[in-house]
């Protein structure tokens, strides 16, 4: 199961659209909010210092959560000024681009979705927001001096996305976490000093994420780090001892309801 460092999930219902009442394959009336709350996030990282903002970025995500799988994929798309932009959303509910079109939009734009039940079934669906402080390189390979950056950086990051009395007690960052988007996914890294490879330092694993201290890649010798086996994130984040004396456990996921 993923656990969220520290960045929070939303969920925001689309309970109900349809009725049992309705038509075969009916199409659902529209539902949207407003997109305010997804540019007044980006806008509080346009305050950290240029030299804060080479290594990393914040980022928000996005996935449909069915619970009736009878329902079949919804379309989410973008509304400004009466424009609409669709989301890329894949098989399984994931929408591929949200980070992308949600960083453009102003602050009066909407973000609507609709869904197609089957024989008129309840559709029983919510779309799950989650914010996350990543590495701008999604694929690598990361130099060492990328990750000392990253890690270093990591902290002001995240006391811009708490804010107020929650940014004290944001810890120091001191490990970068690779985190599989199919958690499934075996962990494949290689280390190398001057294209050699080299034993990778040990890792930990938390939550489903694989923890690798900065101290242990600086003490190998290693000068770059590459991470193969599928898509995933790469994030600056404390230890998992640190985490669990915050009160993180295994099953962790920081998560709001709203209907």
């Amino acid at each position: 199961m993923k656990t969220k460092l520290f960045g929070a999930a939303l969920i925001l219902s689309f309970v109900p659209l349809v009725s049992a009442a309705d038509t075969t394959n009916s199409v659902a009336e529209e539902k949207c909010f407003p997109a305010e709350g997804l540019t007044e996030f980006y806008d509080k990282f346009d305050k950290l210092k240029p030299k804060r903002l080479d290594t990393l970025e914040a980022v928000m995500s996005a996935e449909f959560i069915r619970e009736n799988q009878a329902v079949d994929v919804p379309k989410l798309w973008a509304r400004t000024a009466g424009q609409d932009r669709p989301f890329l959303v894949d098989a399984d509910g994931r929408v591929t681009d949200f980070h992308a079109v949600a960083i453009t939009l102003p602050q009066d734009a909407q973000i609507c979705g609709e869904v197609r039940t089957p024989e008129g079934e309840e559709p029983k669906i919510g779309l799950s927001m989650d914010s996350d402080i990543v590495f701008k390189n999604r694929t690598g390979p990361y130099s060492l001096a990328e990750l000392q950056d990253g890690v270093g950086d990591g902290k002001s990051f995240y006391k811009k996305m708490f804010g107020g009395a929650m940014a004290l007690f944001v810890p120091k960052m001191t490990h970068v976490t690779i985190q599989y988007i199919n958690e499934d996914t075996p962990l494949d890294m290689t280390f190398t000093q001057g294209g050699s490879p080299i034993a990778s330092p040990p890792t930990e694993i938390f939550g489903g994420a694989h923890f690798i201290a900065l101290e242990d890649i600086e003490a190998s010798g290693a000068d770059m780090m590459a991470i193969g086996g599928g898509e995933f994130k790469l994030m600056p984040s404390p230890s998992v001892k640190k985490m669990k004396s915050l009160g993180f456990t295994e099953g962790d996921e920081d998560e709001e309801k709203d209907d």
